[in-house]
C-alpha cells in the first residue's frame, strides 16, 4: 500500500522525497554492482539497477522536489540553462552596467549551474 504522502505528476503518482539508495540489492543480486532505490518511506521504487544508474536516479529525482514533472523536458531544461548562459554572460562582460548587488545576488548560482552544465 503507498504511503499517502504521494505527488500527483502527469503520469500518474511518485512518491515524495527524498528517495535514497538501499543499503543492498534484493536477495540474489549482485550487490558490489546493483543497488535498489527507495522512497522516503522505504518503498523500493526500483528494485535492482546499475549502482551508477540507481545515484543518477536518487540524485535526479531529490534535486527535481517540488518541480512539476510536466516541466521536466529537455526542451525546459535547455532553456533554463540558456538563461542561466545569457545572465553569466552579462555578469562576466567586461563594461556590463550590472549592479553589484544584482551581480553578488546572482553569481553564486549562476557559478554552480555553469559547472553542472559541462558536467
Amino acid at each position: 500500500m503507498r504511503s499517502p504522502d504521494v505527488m500527483t505528476a502527469a503520469s500518474g503518482t511518485h512518491s515524495t522525497e527524498p528517495w535514497r539508495l538501499a543499503l543492498a540489492a534484493p536477495d540474489g543480486e549482485d550487490r558490489e554492482t546493483r543497488s535498489a532505490v527507495e522512497d522516503k518511506w522505504g518503498h523500493i521504487v526500483a528494485p535492482s539497477v546499475e549502482n551508477a544508474d540507481a545515484a543518477r536516479i536518487v540524485a535526479c529525482v531529490n534535486a527535481c522536489a517540488g518541480v512539476d514533472t510536466t516541466v521536466l523536458t529537455p526542451t525546459v531544461v535547455a532553456t533554463l540553462f540558456e538563461i542561466v548562459a545569457a545572465v553569466d554572460k552579462l555578469l562576466t562582460q567586461p563594461g556590463a552596467l550590472v549592479d553589484e548587488h544584482f551581480r553578488a545576488a546572482l553569481a553564486p548560482g549562476v557559478d554552480k549551474l555553469r559547472k553542472v552544465r559541462r558536467a
